[in-house]
């Protein structure tokens, strides 16, 4: 079962730049890791220091292996002092991925949904849609599950104690 979770992150102004070059150097590790499929981090364009977090995964076992990396636990320690409040983290699952589009404004890029596979397949203009299951958690607090190590747990805790 592919899955797909989505995290906005609210950063504070004066230190953009900081939690800019931490996600390009997270979103570089993290889209190697096993599992992934595309792991992709994005200023919007209203809020330049919100930034949203799109990650694609094999299955929920390779999402709660990355969630609980020593890796993930180092970027939550980085995050102190970076950001304006808790971040936002929305989930999805699906039992099939949806076939990437070709043409930069074809239905796959405006939606998830993907060419049809067979002549029973309900379609919409030749497209099946996928219903996905939607799990929303609650606001994310990054730090307090990475401060559940304690003092010494890495050297991004080492980096935070000055």
């Amino acid at each position: 079962m592919t899955v797909v979770a989505i995290a906005e992150i609210f950063g504070i102004s004066g230190r953009r730049n900081e939690l800019a070059a931490l996600l390009e150097r997270f979103e570089r590790w993290a889209a190697g890791e096993h599992g992934c499929r595309r792991y992709v981090a994005a200023a919007t364009l209203a809020h330049p220091s919100r930034f949203v977090l799109v990650s694609e995964w094999d299955s929920q076992e390779s999402l709660d292996e990355h969630y609980n990396s020593q890796a993930f636990a180092e970027f939550e320690l980085d995050l102190d002092g970076l950001l304006a409040r808790p971040s936002q983290l929305t989930v999805y699952s699906a039992d099939e991925a949806p076939a990437r589009e070709q043409s930069p404004d074809g239905p796959a890029r405006r939606g998830l949904i993907s060419r049809a596979s067979g002549d029973d397949a309900p379609t919409v203009g030749g497209y099946v849609r996928f219903d996905f299951q939607h799990r929303a958690s609650a606001p994310k607090d990054w730090s307090r599950s990475a401060r559940a190590l304690g003092p010494g747990a890495s050297g991004a805790s080492a980096h935070r104690q000055r």
